[in-house]
């Protein structure tokens, strides 16, 4: 893989982390039940911010899967499932335990594995 293709399946990574986020971030702000929680879903800035970043997100994943393998650069996806733990703890101070992050090195290190050529 080159430089700009490892980028950009960082990009991904980054981008449906954050994505995650802000769906966190909208979801904490919905009040009510039934109804007015839809409405109060359908107004939550953040989960647009998260929809429309979701959207980009997409498009240059479709960019990456025409210029990568995608036995290549799906690994690097994986990444999202440690990332997304470790800013939800730093951001919303939710707990994260050892083996979580054991798991995340573990992810790391088999993304490592899959891009040796």
């Amino acid at each position: 893989m080159s430089k700009s293709q490892i980028l950009n399946c960082i990009l991904c990574v980054v981008g449906i982390s954050s994505g995650q986020l802000l769906f966190r971030a909208g979801a904490l702000r919905i009040k009510g039940n039934g109804f007015q929680a839809f409405i109060d879903a359908v107004l939550q800035p953040y989960l647009w911010l998260a929809f429309g970043l979701y959207a980009a997100t997409t498009l240059l994943w479709v960019h990456v899967l025409r210029t990568t393998a995608l036995s290549f650069a799906y690994p690097w996806m994986a990444l999202a499932f440690g990332l997304v733990p470790l800013m939800a703890f730093i951001i919303f101070d939710e707990p994260i335990g050892l083996n979580q992050i054991a798991g995340f090195v573990l992810i790391i290190l088999g993304v490592t594995l899959s891009g040796v050529q």
